[in-house]
């Protein structure tokens, strides 16, 4: 298959620049042999490339045999051009790459053993593609990362950078705490196949518990834990009795964090009606509560406690009787609201009384239920209430919602802009729409009095 291609030196990021081949808006077939036609610069040659770089192309995979090509290759580019997936098999050849970028694809997964063996791999790109899962070990082996972006998904918002002018950067720990944090948010099942591929599971797990940031995740990673004890023949029966203790041990731990608090156990105060001191009037129902309990959990109540020490009563208002019946339940038992909750109103209710804890549980739940409907309720609500997970994903379905407008990554920061683009683009798009209405409704007038006169 010949593949028409630009030779020349491109500019990266940091300042240097590499001799490459460039191919732009072409449709590059499976497993067709590649020949390139361009002309090199002066006295450069196929040995000289050391990046190749496919643009606004149509790339269903990886393309194969780059390297017969250019067997100097440091650098393989596919940005906006429709690549779906990719895994170890398709960069076999390329063992030797410093530089992958595959930002502005449709790619959704990516596996843990993509990068083994990469060992001179130092910069990677995927953002603005569609990742919901990233397997938590893929980036242990890459010992000379310096540069890593998967900004702009769905559910990952962060990049890295080790070089001095990329001031806004978050460290590596942090990308790989939020990759490990999302991937404990899928199924017992998830979790379990891709534990059964890594070389050490024990381990893994041990890492799994770390990062379990509440008791849902503790559950799920203790449960898998067992299933897996139970089936690896290799660990001693002393190693698997230690690993049951010690997650038991944490769930334990976690559990008498939830029954005990500021005076002991705090469950008992829900239904304590003589020791209760204040009044939450919400709508028409008037509630009998602990003062110093919802101060110690809300910010906001302690704040507004606090400067008005003598009032015995609060008027809350843009809240509904049963979201603030769960708010309460969870502040006295520190129980999570079941799945049948409106978890929009949950999420804008803790978070305006700022209760992290509850607003981040709503959250998590909210991104498995963004809609075409519901997705600028919740970016406008995201980015109220400071949730960047949250806000990039609602913003990426907004987008989707409307491929014909144009938007721009700064926008993610303000939903009063994009809603009066998008309202001026609907009411265009109806204008346009009427106009083709009258349109037809003349030529239709037209073909019948035409008809009429024959």
């Amino acid at each position: 298959m010949e593949i028409k291609c630009r030779f020349g030196e491109l500019p990266f990021k940091h300042g240097e620049k590499l001799y490459c081949c460039s191919i732009e808006s072409q449709l590059i077939r499976q497993n067709s042999e590649l020949n390139f036609i361009g002309d090199h610069e002066p006295r450069k040659t196929n040995d000289d490339v050391h990046g190749i770089e496919f643009s606004e192309c149509t790339v269903a995979k990886v393309p194969a045999g780059l390297t017969m090509s250019f067997p100097n290759l440091k650098m393989l580019a596919i940005k906006n051009s429709r690549l779906e997936k990719i895994c170890k098999d398709d960069l076999i050849e390329y063992k030797n790459l410093e530089k992958l970028i595959c930002f502005q694809n449709k790619i959704e997964y990516l596996p843990g053993d993509l990068f083994e063996g990469f060992e001179h791999l130092e910069w990677i790109e995927f953002w603005e593609n569609k990742l919901g899962i990233i397997e938590p070990n893929i980036f242990d082996e890459l010992d000379n990362l310096k540069y890593l972006d998967i900004e702009g998904n769905p559910d990952f918002d962060k990049w890295y950078s080790c070089y001095p002018s990329y001031n806004r950067s978050t460290s590596l720990e942090e990308i790989k705490d939020q990759i490990c944090t999302r991937f404990l948010s899928n199924d017992q099942k998830t979790i379990k196949t891709f534990l059964k591929k890594v070389k050490d599971p024990i381990d893994m797990l041990k890492i799994f518990s770390e990062k379990s940031h509440n008791f849902a995740m503790k559950s799920t990673v203790l449960k898998v834990t067992f299933d897996i004890l139970e089936e690896t023949v290799e660990s001693s029966k002393a190693e698997k009795l230690e690993m049951q203790i010690q997650f038991q041990q944490q769930i334990e731990e976690m559990n008498r964090k939830l029954k005990t608090g500021l005076m002991g156990n705090i469950k008992n105060f829900i239904n304590d009606e003589t020791t209760k001191d204040f009044k939450v009037q919400v709508d028409e129902k008037e509630f009998n509560v602990h003062k110093f309990l919802l101060a110690a959990r809300s910010p906001v109540l302690a704040e507004t406690f606090k400067n008005n020490p003598e009032v015995e009563n609060l008027n809350l208002i843009d809240i509904s009787v049963d979201i603030f019946e769960q708010i309460l339940n969870f502040i006295y038992t520190d129980e999570l609201p079941d799945e049948n909750t409106n978890f929009l109103h949950l999420f804008a209710s803790a978070g305006k009384l700022k209760i992290e804890e509850l607003k981040n549980f709503a959250a998590t739940m909210l991104l498995e239920q963004i809609t075409s409907e519901n997705s600028f309720d919740i970016f406008k609500l995201s980015n109220k209430y400071n949730h960047n997970e949250l806000r990039i994903k609602a913003f990426n379905k907004i987008r989707s919602k409307y491929p014909k407008i144009k938007f721009n990554v700064n926008w993610e920061d303000d939903p009063e802009k994009v809603e009066v683009i998008v309202e001026k683009f609907r009411k265009k798009e109806e204008a346009i729409k009427k106009l083709e209405d009258e349109i037809q409704m003349i030529e239709e007038d037209f073909e019948n009095e035409l008809t009429s006169f024959n």
